[in-house]
């Protein structure tokens, strides 16, 4: 069935070495297909994903640490030209639209329609439009973050439309990481330690 070559595909990129490229031809409904993210802090996405301006549809994932359509983005990853639209994806921490977690490249990126984002631990969440957390030297690059889209958490923590939080190392050159050219329009909700329209911190 097309959800049984959809969930083959997916888990063929969750394997992929650095130099392995994919990319999408289509737009796919993603719904009532069992997904997990795309890396883990053990096994970081290091290849390149491109959706050549495709979306993926429907996405419904819920975890516990770096949850996201890319759980965990390494430094050699690249994830470009996919838009996400109407998806419901929550995690204890670490939760975005795009990525979890990432120390890579996200660049024309985008999530809308109406999507929810939610950090659900209840202690101290990262929850972004886009990414959960980035860390040094990952960067954010045109991406966009729509109006119908919802950021929220029920604990602590970090929110931002874009970013829940991106750091570096302060007053160190190129130590850092990037949001460049991007924007949100999401709402962005909840009892939380810090919150921006961009990112939480």
């Amino acid at each position: 069935t097309s959800a049984d070559y959809l969930a083959f595909i997916y888990d063929r990129i969750k394997w992929s070495l650095g130099t392995t490229y994919y990319r999408m031809t289509s737009d796919f409904n993603l719904a009532g297909i069992d997904l997990n993210p795309i890396g883990t802090s053990v096994n970081p996405y290091q290849a390149q994903f491109d959706g050549q301006n495709h979306t993926l549809s429907n996405i419904t994932m819920t975890g516990t640490l770096q949850v996201g359509l890319f759980g965990n983005v390494g430094v050699s990853g690249l994830v470009s030209g996919v838009v996400v639209n109407g998806a419901n994806i929550s995690g204890g921490d670490q939760v975005g639209g795009i990525a979890g977690y990432s120390v890579g490249k996200i660049y024309r990126a985008g999530v809308g329609g109406s999507s929810t984002i939610s950090g659900l631990n209840g202690g101290y969440d990262n929850v972004g439009g886009i990414v959960g957390a980035q860390a040094k030297p990952g960067i954010v690059e045109e991406c966009f973050v729509d109006s119908g889209v919802t950021v929220q958490s029920t604990g602590g923590g970090q929110l931002g439309g874009i970013a829940g939080s991106s750091t570096g190392t302060a007053n160190t050159a190129g130590n850092f990481s990037t949001i460049k050219n991007s924007y949100s329009r999401a709402t962005v909700s909840g009892n939380v330690d810090r919150f921006g329209g961009m990112a939480g911190y």
